[in-house]
């Protein structure tokens, strides 16, 4: 830590903001030790100071001659030590951790330096503080190895001295490994050490000798659930007879002083002074002409929430500053006497200061036997009516509740003094003002009692309209809100539906559990567990990352299902990623299929527990592109395999080297997307736009490479040159209509290369591929299991656990990834190791047509090499330096790419299993017990599983709370057209240092790659080149950068700071408000960092980027309509597509919302099939566990042996009802009625928007079409579970 003396103070320069507190001495706490640094905040004089203490990691000693504490650390001169950072409670006068390791860090010391006396400002002694910080770092994961070493140094302190605190260190590890075996995937250490700990019996049989003997205070023992997971019995509490104080005398405030603070608070707003226009209200701006009733409900409904924002944005109002500091701290005063006026009071009668007592209750309480009451204990009695009874022996019964209604008071008083301190902080920032003013109280805390203690535990207040959206969720099942982006949603709404159903709600055994984005899920658990779990309310959070992989046994379902129970009946929750949920009911199905009924009715006890299911980001959550598949049975061949990949690659080849196809591209380059060639022997990459008017050239495409194909086929047709059917196998390649009796003709290997061929093309698999973006939608996970490709989740974001649903799509996304990354090393020398397999003509020939595409890079290179390397018998893989140069000659080629392919990675990889078990999102939405949801958009929401219902608020209600939420999208669309300053194109030529030039031009604070069009570059290398840009003119601005690095196995935000040190961002000094930052394109959505006020954002458009991925996006910046702004770029063709769309010469703001919406109506009417389809096929196999087995039908035949033409979206789902009925027929299943309801309502809802909208459709039955509809609209994910070999 380095420190700058300036102004008279020490200014620290890796912990922003802070300074060195003249005060260097922690009065009456962590006696004896020294080795630590108080920083402050803000000014003492004004009472918004805010101190920390910095402490080394290390290992801790105690000295024997002393008693004095230390932290060894390194003795070396200007050697890095890991440090931590508590801040104090200025609430509780605690120091609080914001880590697992911090908080075990800090209970060590605590119980190192802990004397019988208690701290002077906590009021608790170090083992009582000790045991609090400890509990607060209870996991149900695996610890890390420095959780693991904080957590041995706080055992090896407490041993032999505090049975307790020795007893909960060894529940704590145990309680980690537990469930162990559902987080060893995520974890790369051993943990075989960690089960040697075990509890200590003496330590037990000492704590319960303590129990009994009474030596043990309430603070200082186990809770009754700890003692029943550790010992397995509770333990007997002697009781002392006391004699029951007289009733206690009313309060020195007045009743109801809580209230009447908030209400002369809210007066504050009296200095509103409204800003009359007269008419303040603006157009629709958006121009607007539907061709169908979708289009026109959903633009319908964006014009309705347009105009509610601009009639509640009329009521403007503007702050009179005069005199408000002044009110501001004359109530501050007013509070904080009747605040501390109570808080003694309250702690008078806790501490029975006027109680009658027997002998002996006196020197209880001396010895600590009885501690007296702290400020977190006076919470407590209005969350554990238990905790009274520590206390209320001296209370008279009458007077409990009564006592319970002052501490509300005082809590509200509380509350009403951080909310004028936070007044004062903002008093220059009139928005800021206005933001705080706004919030007021909408509920009542006497009912509400965790939710004001929530409001004191973190130093905030409930906005009203998070309250109202918390309520209106826990009251009606069912119910999908959506909520502005900033608004709280995770932050604030969740604990507080956690906090209602763990306190108000003792009576049910549900457990909540919280469903979020898999990419969120690791920063949801550390947020949720700081908030809940490492807090007052001590809440434990349990994951439950389930998945195929886990070997079950009844050992490890009994342990989930007890850990569970555990959690239901101690008021804990779960957090989820879809995955988890759809995995664990599709083994259930699995091991029933495979007879193995104990551990099914097993692992179905834990499905079927009582659930209450909150989904953040629902409508993401719940999108009909995830499904989740279990593959059964043997594994077996891709039929036609070899013919596929090879009528792949010569498609592709001829995009590469013919040069009518070449022609043709080069023709349209406004439509179509190449970079240039590194070199002969590369591919080219080659993207299709997605403007309308390409999709008239699609069939000439098709002709122009069908034509190049018979006219140079490859050698494995060259069959097809002089074939009398020529013209009739052209027409079956290219033309949608063309019957197939000519291939009648051909033999089974003919005609599976027409069939490949025509797949392809006509069937439209070639066109969907190239219209998709290598590393942005499709790539192959370097480090990974699967050598082919997968899908990505997001920019540089692969699904590892995923793979595409159709097989040639699966083989051309495969090929284009190699062709885009090349090969690597190990992958040159396996091709080179199979071609020495082949016989020694073969070798020659292949070899040659090698040699011939990469003669002219190695001529370039070095002339002499031509010799040395023209023939394979010159071949030497055990020569370094020639093995050197073939994989730099030889990465790139596209028939080395190919052979190895063909050799190493198709025959392998391209195996598939004959049935499927697949879940989807109408899984996640069945609860029958509760169910809600929330996301700042809801484009999609006409297509939620059928279960639940987007909550559509009303528009005219005399709620004003409802009306602002129902302008949501209104209000977004508004700040999204004022707060934008400018929309730049970018050239297609290395966009990345194109973006850091318009970042450098713009003064831009931020970069949301919406677009993803910084895909291929690692966020930190990102950041890296952003640091050495603004190096010479102005890195002061930033302190550092911050980006989220997804390299290790959970993830994690990162701080890089000038210096060039890259730290965790919850252990760097960096403050985010003075810091650079990076949002890929997966922290696009549900990401929160929160920015300087007037922080510029770049933010990249990509290809058929929908309404609410731009809005998420936007939403990164928290303050975009008080302060902060935008800038808008995209690719040169994305802007010409935007012109086409729009019509409009320029593009600007306007124009790009315009081509979103456009987008977001085809997306939704691409997605209403499959959206019915998963519905219908859910309901029909939901009572019957045989028809969730469905039959893989991957046949060249199946897909593309008929005639393909297009029928409405109506009549596809009609069908699709008549074929999923008739499967329930044939095993004679009964559909419900309720069942059956459902499914009328999902063919209803497709007549009414599909009845005119136009789907391809194959000549096959409608499960095999499915497959391929899937591919070619929407680009089916699927999520496979394949089981071990």
């Amino acid at each position: 830590l380095t420190f700058s003396y300036r102004d008279g103070k020490f200014i620290s320069i890796e912990i922003s903001g802070f300074v060195l507190a003249d005060c260097q001495q922690l009065e009456g706490s962590l006696f004896g030790f020294e080795r630590y640094f108080i920083i402050q905040k803000g000014d003492e004089q004004s009472g918004s100071c805010f101190r920390s203490v910095v402490v080394a990691d290390g290992k801790i000693v105690c000295s024997r001659l002393d008693g004095s504490t230390d932290v060894v650390v390194s003795q070396v001169c200007d050697e890095d030590c890991q440090w931590h950072k508590y801040d104090f409670h200025s609430r509780f006068r605690t120091l609080s951790a914001g880590t697992v390791s911090s908080r075990l860090h800090l209970a060590a010391l605590q119980a190192s330096t802990s004397f019988l006396s208690p701290d002077c400002d906590s009021l608790l002694t170090g083992f009582e503080r000790a045991i609090e910080l400890a509990r607060g770092s209870w996991v149900a994961r695996i610890l890390s190895d420095e959780e693991v070493e904080c957590l041995s140094r706080l055992a090896s302190i407490c041993k032999g001295k505090h049975s307790s605190l020795s007893v909960l260190c060894t529940e704590l590890l145990q309680s980690s490994m537990s469930v162990s075996f559902l987080h060893e995937n995520t974890y790369d250490g051993s943990v075989s050490d960690r089960k040697e700990w075990s509890v200590c019996p003496e330590e037990c049989a000492k704590y319960l000798n303590d129990m009994e003997s009474g030596l043990l205070s309430y603070k200082n023992r186990l809770t009754p659930n700890e003692e029943i997971r550790i010992l397995g019995q509770r333990s007997s509490i002697p009781l002392y007879q006391v004699r029951r104080s007289s009733t206690i005398h009313p309060p020195p405030v007045q009743k109801g002083i809580g209230k009447q603070m908030e209400d002369k608070v809210a007066e504050l707003c009296d200095s509103f002074k409204q800003s009359p226009q007269d008419d303040p209200r603006l157009g629709f701006p958006l121009k607007h002409n539907p061709t169908s009733s979708l289009e026109g409900d959903i633009i319908s409904e964006l014009h309705d929430s347009w105009d509610t924002h601009e009639r509640l944005s009329a009521q403007t109002s503007a702050l009179r500053l005069d005199g408000l500091r002044m009110k501001i701290d004359q109530l501050q005063s007013s509070t904080s006497h009747p605040r501390i006026s109570l808080e003694n009071y309250i702690q008078g009668i806790l501490n029975n200061s006027n109680a009658d007592h027997v002998t002996g209750v006196d020197m209880r309480r001396v010895s600590r036997l009885h501690p007296p009451a702290t400020t977190r204990d006076m919470m407590l009695i209005v969350l554990r009516e238990e905790l009274l009874s520590e206390f209320g022996a001296f209370i008279a019964e009458q007077d409990k509740l009564l006592l319970q209604e002052y501490v509300i008071e005082w809590l509200r008083l509380c509350v009403v003094e951080d909310k004028l301190a936070r007044l004062l902080g903002v008093i220059g920032d009139e928005q800021g003002l206005l933001a705080e003013l706004r919030v007021v109280r909408n509920w009542n805390p006497a009912e509400k009692p965790s939710w004001i203690a929530f409001e004191v535990e973190h130093c905030l207040q409930i906005w009203p309209e998070q309250a109202s959206v918390a309520q209106h969720l826990i009251s009606n099942s069912g119910d999908i809100v959506q909520l502005n982006m900033g608004m709280g949603k995770t932050r604030v709404i969740i604990p507080l539906m956690v906090l209602h159903w763990a306190f108000h709600c003792k009576e049910s055994s549900s457990i909540p559990r919280i469903n979020v984005l898999p990419e969120l899920l690791s920063e949801a658990c550390h947020f949720f567990h700081q908030r809940l779990t490492a807090s007052t309310f001590n809440v434990m959070l349990v994951p439950l990352p389930f998945s195929r992989d886990i070997q079950l046994s009844r050992k490890k379902i009994v342990s989930m299902q007890s850990l569970l129970e555990w959690c239901g009946a101690n008021s804990g929750f779960v957090v989820v990623a879809p995955e988890h949920r759809l995995s664990l009911e599709l083994k259930i199905k699995e091991l029933k299929l495979a007879s193995e009924e104990d551990l099914a009715v097993r692992l179905r006890n834990i499905h079927s527990l009582s659930w209450i299911d909150i989904l953040d980001e629902s409508d993401e959550l719940l999108h009909h592109r995830f499904q989740l598949i279990y593959a059964i049975g043997s594994v077996q061949e891709l039929p036609a395999g070899p013919h596929r990949w090879k009528a792949a690659q010569a498609l592709l080849n001829m995009t590469h080297g013919n040069g009518e196809v070449n022609k043709w591209i080069e023709r349209h380059r406004h439509l179509v997307v190449r970079s240039e060639a590194e070199s002969k022997e590369s591919f080219r990459s080659l993207q299709i736009t997605s403007q309308s008017s390409m999709a008239g050239l699609i069939p000439h495409f098709q002709s122009v490479l069908a034509n190049a194909v018979l006219a140079f086929p490859p050698h494995e047709i060259e069959w097809i040159k002089d074939h009398s059917r020529k013209e009739s196998i052209l027409s079956a390649l290219v033309n949608e209509a063309s019957p197939l009796e000519c291939i009648g003709e051909l033999s089974e290997d003919q005609r599976s290369h027409v069939l490949s061929f025509r797949g392809l093309l006509v069937g439209g698999i070639l066109i969907h591929c190239l219209k998709k973006r290598h590393r942005v939608d499709y790539g192959v996970a370097r480090p990974g299991k699967k050598k082919l490709s997968v899908p990505f989740r997001g920019a540089d974001t692969p699904s590892l656990r995923s793979e595409f649903s159709h097989p040639d799509c699966a083989i051309v996304f495969t090929t284009l990834a190699y062709y885009e990354d090349g090969l690597t090393e190990e992958e040159v020398v396996n091709a080179f190791s199979a071609l020495f397999l082949l016989g020694r003509n073969v070798q020659r020939e292949i070899y040659s047509q090698w040699y011939a595409l990469s003669k002219d890079l190695v001529a370039a290179e070095d002339p002499d090499l031509c010799t040395s390397i023209d023939i394979v018998e010159k071949i030497d893989l055990a020569n370094h330096v020639q093995l050197r140069q073939l994989v730099s000659f030889y990465r790139r080629n596209i028939r080395v790419i190919d052979f190895w392919l063909n050799a190493c990675v198709f025959p392998d990889e391209m195996q598939y299993y004959p049935q499927r078990l697949s879940a989807t999102s109408c899984n996640l939405a069945d609860n029958p017990t509760h169910i809600v949801g929330f996301s700042g958009t809801n484009d999609n929401h006409r297509l939620l599983p059928i279960q639940v219902r987007q909550y559509l608020p009303d528009l005219m209600s005399a709620d004003p709370i409802w009306q602002s939420l129902g302008g949501t999208n209104g209000r977004m669309l508004e700040t999204i057209l004022s707060r934008t300053t400018s929309c730049l194109y970018l050239s297609d030529h290395d966009k990345v240092q194109g973006i850091i030039e318009q970042l450098k031009s713009q003064n831009a604070q931020a970069v949301i790659d919406a677009g993803a069009l910084l895909a291929g570059v690692s966020n930190e290398e990102l950041a890296r080149k952003v640091m050495a840009a603004f190096g010479s003119n102005g890195i002061c601005r930033f302190k550092g950068i911050i980006f989220f690095d997804d390299s290790s196995t959970n993830g994690q935000w990162m701080a890089l700071e000038p210096s060039g040190r890259l730290l965790p961002k919850d252990r760097s000094p960096v403050q985010e408000s003075e810091a650079f930052a990076i949002f890929d394109e997966p922290r696009c959505r549900g990401a929160d960092l929160k920015l300087n006020k007037e922080a510029i954002a770049l933010l990249t458009l990509g290809p058929r980027m929908c309404k609410d991925k731009l809005m998420q996006a936007a939403g990164r910046m928290r303050s975009l309509s008080r302060g902060q702004s935008l800038v808008l770029t995209g690719t040169e063709f994305l802007f010409d597509e935007i012109r086409e769309v729009t019509g409009s010469q320029h593009v600007e703001p306007k124009a790009i919302l315009e081509w979103t919406l456009s987008n977001t109506v085809k997306a939704n009417a691409e997605g209403l099939f499959p959206w019915a389809d998963q519905g219908l096929s859910f309901y029909v196999s939901k009572e019957n566990s045989e028809l969730c087995v469905e039959d893989e039908k991957l046949s060249l035949e199946d897909h593309y042996g008929g005639a393909f033409h297009d029928v409405t979206i109506a009549s596809a789902v009609e069908n699709a009802q008549k074929y999923h009925v008739g499967r329930a027929n044939k095993i004679s299943s009964v559909i419900s009625p309720n069942a059956q309801s459902l499914m009328d309502a999902i063919v209803e809802q497709s007549q009414r928007y599909g009845n005119k909208m136009v789907r391809a459709n194959g000549g096959m039955d409608e499960e095999c079409e499915r497959e391929l509809e899937l591919e070619r609209e929407i680009e089916e994910e699927k999520e496979v579970e394949i089981p071990r070999m």
